[in-house]
């Protein structure tokens, strides 16, 4: 998920990760985030009221049934702040969640 989409230094990452592993597709999609600064005109976003918000299991849910898959796999890294790695330390042990089929 991208907030600004194809920045360089997330394209070199993903750029690797495709090399490392043929085999899986790679899809990016707007952060779930995003559709609620585009319904509030955050951060310099064209405002659209109308613009429906999603939560990251609805996003996952759409993109299942888009492509047909049944697990779906995250990047969350912990440099991408405090919180994302507090959560993942958390998670050490569980980081394959089957009741949700999902992985950080």
């Amino acid at each position: 998920m991208y907030v600004v989409k194809d920045l360089d230094h997330i394209g070199r990452y993903v750029s690797w990760a495709q090399r490392r592993y043929p085999n899986a597709r790679f899809v990016q999609i707007p952060h779930y985030a995003v559709f609620s600064y585009i319904k509030t005109g955050f951060l310099g976003c064209a405002k659209s009221p109308g613009q429906k918000k999603y939560s990251l299991g609805e996003l996952t849910d759409s993109m299942r049934e888009r492509l047909g898959i049944e697990w779906a796999f995250f990047g969350f890294k912990k440099t991408d702040g405090l919180n994302r790695r507090l959560m993942l330390q958390r998670y050490r042990d569980e980081a394959i969640n089957e009741s949700t089929k999902t992985t950080l």
